[in-house]
C-alpha cells in the first residue's frame, strides 16, 4: 500500500520532534510503500527524490517566505507553502499521514479534497501550549509569531483531532485534553504511540572507581526555549549538590548560553556529531531531565535507558514512562531540593555493588516498553485497521 507520510521536522534532527518522525518514518517503512515529505537540512541524508526499496523521501524548504505565506493562508506551518506539491504527492497515495498537529489544518484540508482516503494525524506536543510557553520568554517578532501560532492552533488542533480519520498521541494526558472537548468524536479512532528508539545494545556494563566523580549528562537542542529553560533549571539543581559530581551539557547553539563561561563543573559539547553523542551515552552514569514542555522531553528518557543510563527527571518529563516509574532506574522529582537529594542517592547506588544491575534494569526497561520491537506492530495495525473503513 502506498503512502504519503508529511512532517515539518527534517529526519536529520536531533530534536523530539525530529526524534518522533524518524520513528513513525520506521514503523510506516516497514510495511508499506512510503513517500516522506519533510523539511530540507544540510547534511541530513535524505536527499529530494531519494529512494530505497520501501521509501523515496522529498525535502522542502523552509524558509521565510514561506512561513509569512504560510500565516497569511492562516496556517501555522511553514508546509502551507507547499501545499500544492503536497497535493501532488496525495494524488498517487492510498492513506495520508501527518506528522505535528500544526499541520492539522493541511490535514483536513486533504481530508475534503480526497474524502474517500484515510488520514491519520500524529499530535507529538499539544502545539498550543507549547506556542504560549514560548511566547512568555521570547521578545520582539518572535514573541508576536508565537502568539499568532498560538491563537492559530486553538481552532487548528481540534479541528484535526476531530475532522480527520484518526489521531495519535504520545501520552494519555493529550489524548484526555482533546478528550474533554469531544469525547464521542475522538473516542472512535484515537491511540497512544508512545516515543520508542531503535532497539539498541547496553553501553559496557562497567564499575566506576568508588571515589571518582559522578558525570551528568543532559542533551537538547539550544535554540529551543524549553531547553535553555530547562539548562537554567540543570545549573540550580547542581548548585544544591555536593561535591562528587560532574556535568556534560550536549547541543545546537549551546554556545548560545552562556553570557561569558559555562560554570566550573559543567563541561560543554557543542554540536555534536552522531558518533560523539553516543560517545557521551556511553560514558554518563546518570541522565538528567529537568525539562518541563515540548516533544524532546518526550524521548530524552527512552533514548538514555536505551544506553543503560538511570534517569532522574522533573514529574513533568516523565509523563508518559509510567510503566518504569517509581523504580530504581527512572527517579521523579518535584523540587530542585528533591532532585539533588535523589542524584546524590543515585550516585551512591552506583559506586555499590549493584550498578551493574541497575544498568541492566534500565536496558531491559527500555526494550520491554521504549523499543521500535515493542511498539511498531500496534502503529501499522492501526494505519491497517483505518485503511479498512471509513468513519462515517
Amino acid at each position: 500500500m502506498k503512502v504519503l507520510f508529511v512532517t515539518l521536522n527534517s529526519f536529520s534532527e536531533y530534536s523530539g520532534g525530529g526524534i518522533y518522525a524518524r520513528q513513525l518514518l520506521a514503523f510506516l517503512t516497514e510495511v508499506f510503500q512510503v513517500t516522506a515529505l519533510s523539511k530540507s537540512q544540510k547534511d541530513s541524508g535524505y536527499e529530494a527524490g531519494s529512494k530505497t526499496a520501501s521509501h523515496r523521501s522529498v525535502t522542502l524548504r523552509k524558509t521565510l517566505l514561506a512561513d509569512l505565506v504560510s500565516r497569511l493562508l492562516m496556517q501555522p506551518t511553514f508546509l502551507a507553502f507547499h501545499l500544492p506539491k503536497i497535493i501532488w504527492e496525495a494524488r498517487r497515495a492510498k492513506l495520508i499521514v501527518f506528522h505535528n498537529s500544526r499541520n492539522a489544518g493541511l490535514a483536513v484540508l486533504l481530508k475534503c479534497l480526497f474524502p474517500h482516503k484515510p488520514v491519520l494525524l500524529c499530535f507529538d506536543n499539544i502545539e498550543r501550549n507549547l506556542a504560549q510557553a514560548q511566547a512568555g520568554s521570547q521578545r520582539g517578532l518572535k514573541r508576536l509569531v508565537s502568539l499568532i501560532d498560538a491563537a492559530l492552533l486553538r481552532w487548528v488542533e481540534p479541528w484535526g483531532a476531530f475532522r480527520t480519520d484518526g489521531c495519535s498521541f504520545i501520552t494519555t494526558q493529550e489524548k484526555a485534553y482533546f478528550g474533554k472537548l469531544s469525547p464521542e468524536r475522538l473516542a472512535w479512532n484515537a491511540r497512544i504511540t508512545p516515543c520508542a528508539l531503535p532497539d539498541g545494545q547496553p553501553k559496557p556494563l562497567v564499575r566506576r572507581d568508588q571515589v571518582a566523580p559522578a558525570r551528568l549528562l543532559f542533551t537538547g537542542s539550544f535554540w529551543f526555549q524549553p531547553n535553555r529553560d530547562a539548562l537554567n533549571r540543570l545549573i540550580a539543581l547542581v548548585k544544591l549538590l555536593p561535591p562528587g559530581f560532574e556535568v556534560t551539557v550536549a547541543g545546537q547553539a549551546l554556545d548560545t548560553c552562556w553570557p561569558d563561561s559555562p560554570p566550573p563543573q559543567f563541561h560543554c559539547v557543542q554540536n555534536p556529531s552522531t558518533q560523539e553523542m553516543e560517545g557521551l551515552f556511553r560514558e554518563a552514569d546518570i541522565f538528567v531531565c529537568p525539562v518541563v514542555i515540548g516533544s524532546g522531553m518526550k524521548t530524552k528518557i527512552a533514548e538514555a535507558l536505551a544506553y543503560g543510563l538511570p534517569v532522574v527527571a522533573s514529574e513533568e518529563s516523565a509523563i508518559g514512562y509510567e510503566a518504569m516509574r517509581g523504580s530504581e532506574v527512572l527517579r521523579v522529582y518535584g523540587s530542585l531540593e528533591e532532585g539533588a537529594r535523589q542524584l546524590v542517592e543515585l550516585r551512591d547506588v552506583l559506586r555499590s555493588e549493584t550498578k551493574l544491575g541497575i544498568q541492566e534494569e534500565a536496558q531491559a526497561g527500555f526494550i520491554c516498553h521504549y523499543g521500535y520491537t515493542a511498539n511498531a506492530k500496534s502503529f501499522q495495525e492501526w494505519v491497517w485497521h483505518t485503511n479498512g473503513g471509513q468513519h462515517v
